[in-house]
């Protein structure tokens, strides 16, 4: 992942599970957040049935960083964006 990042290109490869990758893309932002190189806000695109383990990952590994689930209601998006 680094590497595509050194790159400019983002992405990380979809593979099978059980291969780290939450904890991969996890650790990938909050390096480049702790080192100033990516204040920017960060999208992260997963099936729904992952999303539980992904708040619970980043609220494990980087508690310092704002982490928001955008659910698929028009109602709650717009609540969040306004924020």
């Amino acid at each position: 992942m680094a590497a595509l990042h050194d790159n400019k290109i983002n992405g990380i490869l979809a593979d099978d599970m059980g291969l780290g990758k939450t904890i991969q893309a996890i650790s990938l932002i909050a390096y480049l957040h702790e080192r100033g190189i990516n204040e920017l806000p960060n999208l992260i695109i997963a099936p729904k049935s992952t999303m539980s383990n992904w708040m619970l990952e980043f609220g494990r590994w980087t508690p310092h960083l704002r982490v928001v689930q955008l659910r698929p209601t028009l109602e709650f998006r717009d609540a969040i964006l306004k924020e």
